[in-house]
């Protein structure tokens, strides 16, 4: 893991950038700070996988669409690790407490997380709403 962060250092050296680790799923997340966007890097992903999560951050419209509800989104958005389908907040509040903490992604199936009992999916709603800001 230290090679790919190595290497996303040296893919966007004029970018802040900070790493953090998921203390729900244990991945290790990549923040854009200028664009306020979170990539979360997943163990098995590679390194073309990784650039294009990056590539479509920097370089997506201040204003998207959320592929589930079609809503405007600023700033507000996770991405799925493996398709990079954009998701705004609430929508993924909605597939984490349906799901129980494992997320899947409704285009491309791709699953992470893990199921949860009730008392921690709640908590790990309250660390998203926290995370994000709304």
């Amino acid at each position: 893991m230290n090679s790919i962060i190595h290497k996303i250092k040296e893919y966007i050296p004029n970018e802040s950038i900070t790493f953090r680790r998921d203390p729900v799923t244990n991945n290790i997340e990549l923040v854009l700070n200028r664009i306020k966007a979170i990539i979360t890097i997943l163990e098995d992903n590679t390194w073309d996988e990784i650039k294009r999560h990056i590539d479509a951050k920097l370089n997506s419209d201040e204003y998207i669409s959320c592929s589930i509800c079609s809503e405007d989104m600023k700033h507000k958005k996770v991405s799925c690790p493996h398709c990079a389908n954009y998701w705004c907040i609430p929508c993924y509040i909605n597939i984490f407490r349906a799901n129980r903490g494992l997320i899947k992604c409704p285009y491309c199936r791709f699953e992470y997380g893990y199921k949860q009992s009730d008392e921690m999916v709640e908590a790990g709603i309250l660390d998203i709403i926290s995370k994000s800001g709304i």
